[in-house]
């Protein structure tokens, strides 16, 4: 299930908390190792040992088996719809489990911003809120439950009941040996052990048939496309006449983009927030497929074209960039995937002084999602990561956005002195002095792209 969670596309992983992924991980498979465990085969053999105990009361007497057997039907039929309620119970129960994981990882993860708006207070309210209906939920699973075992017990009485009063008159009138009905009785009551027996296992049963359908729900996603042809070396990428429109959106995120980006380019793009830019970026290295329209990578479709492979080819530096717990140096090298040669870097970027003072603190170790590390520090270590991995297409969305003034023209000096390998850079920064250097400036407007002519990019206000 993790492998193919992996293989998810992007879109799944916007439409899906976080917390009920993590239901899903770990306490839907533990319901289905429980279910295997101790509810599937539990209820397996007790199920045969009812079908033994029924088959040893026709060979005894067939009528006196049959009247049993149709009156064991009512009962049945009431564990099939206590087992219908429980099933709907457990549902509930889950899915409230998953909306409190999904508001405790909330909190938990957004814990600086919390305490400094001083809304601990309100929090706490809403995680209140939400455990009582949690607690609720478990409650009214708990007292379906506790009336299952009871109906259970009570219908192997009154099968008793039925058996002394027909066993009684077929005695005297010789329809039925005293050692039959006594074994009969045997019988009756040995019913009550497996019965009571599945009463006790039904929740392992039930739970695990939940867990399965929840399961299941993440296994019919479709995974990513892993087949296709292997992305050459990049020379040109094309957008051509792209659409795109977000699957719970009835809007489109972009209209009609026709662009065209070449080996060597240096391309600044700006716009207004929510424009369609970070959109644009990502469906550049396959996050998103076009509603329409096609994107061509050295002129073959990218739908040909295996995503893996296309994404080798490009370096990101994100705005909020994701670090793992480790060392810097296992961030920057991907835990072993790029090689790493200190002295290579430091020579490489001498006189980088942002750079150098990083490579310093290599054997660092990172807190969780870095938070013992600055913003400028978190860009800089996917900086060194994406030098590392040698991209054709480096993608700085909003990279430096939290470097100040001289950091800035560090990370865009260092930029520069790749230009020699021709590599392609892609950026997008609010801060227009930024895209100055660019060679091509691209305008984002309300999900439309158009490239300023050179004679307006010195002219454009945003660019001043």
């Amino acid at each position: 299930m993790t492998r193919h969670l992996l293989s998810l596309p992007i879109p799944y992983f916007d439409q899906v908390s976080s917390g009920s992924m993590m239901t899903r991980l770990v306490n839907d498979v533990n319901s289905l190792t429980d279910f295997f465990q101790s509810g599937f085969v539990s209820v397996l053999g007790n199920c045969a040992s009812l079908c033994a105990i029924f088959f040893g009361l026709f060979m005894l007497n067939f009528k006196l088996g049959l009247i049993l057997f149709f009156s064991f039907v009512p009962i049945a039929v009431i564990c099939v719809l206590f087992s219908q309620k429980l099933r709907m119970v457990y549902e509930e129960t889950r899915n409230r489990l998953s909306e409190l994981n999904s508001k405790l990882a909330d909190v938990l993860f957004g814990m600086r911003t919390v305490r400094a708006l001083g809304i601990g207070e309100r929090k706490y309210a809403e995680l209140t809120s939400q455990v009582r209906k949690y607690a609720d939920a478990q409650t009214k699973m708990v007292g379906t439950f506790a009336l299952f075992h009871p109906t259970l017990t009570l219908g192997t009485g009154i099968l008793l009941l039925i058996l002394i009063a027909l066993g009684i008159p077929m005695v005297g009138a010789h329809e039925l040996l005293v050692g039959q009905w006594v074994a009969a009785l045997s019988y009756v009551i040995l019913l009550q052990q497996p019965l009571v027996e599945i009463s006790d296992r039904w929740n392992y049963f039930l739970a695990g048939l939940t867990g399965i359908n929840r399961i299941q729900e993440i296994m019919r996603v479709l995974p990513e496309p892993q087949s296709g042809d292997h992305a050459s070396e990049f020379s040109s990428l094309e957008f051509r006449d792209v659409h795109f429109r977000y699957a719970q959106s009835k809007s489109e995120a972009l209209l009609q983009v026709n662009l065209t980006i070449q080996r060597g380019d240096w391309i600044g793009i700006f716009g207004e927030s929510g424009s369609g830019k970070s959109t644009l970026l990502q469906m550049l290295y396959g996050f998103y497929t076009a509603t329409s329209g096609s994107i061509f990578w050295n002129g073959s479709d990218f739908k040909k074209i295996k995503l893996a492979s296309l994404r080798s080819h490009f370096g990101v530096v994100e705005q909020f960039p994701f670090i793992f717990s480790g060392t810097i140096k296992e961030n920057i090298t991907l835990f072993g995937e790029y090689p790493y040669d200190e002295h290579i870097l430091r020579k490489k970027f001498e006189g980088y002084l942002l750079i150098e003072s990083l490579l310093a603190l290599a054997d660092f170790e990172v807190s969780e999602r870095g938070n013992n590390l600055s913003m400028g520090q978190k860009q800089m270590v996917t900086f060194l990561r994406a030098y590392l991995a040698k991209p054709d297409i480096w993608i700085l969305d909003e990279a430096t956005a939290f470097f100040d003034a001289d950091a800035e023209q560090e990370v865009l000096r260092a930029l520069s002195g790749l230009v020699s390998e021709r590599i392609t850079v892609i950026q997008v920064a609010h801060r227009p002095e930024a895209l100055l250097q660019m060679k091509r400036i691209i305008q984002v407007s309300q999900g439309q792209v158009r490239e300023l002519p050179q004679s307006l990019q010195s002219t454009q206000p945003d660019l001043k």
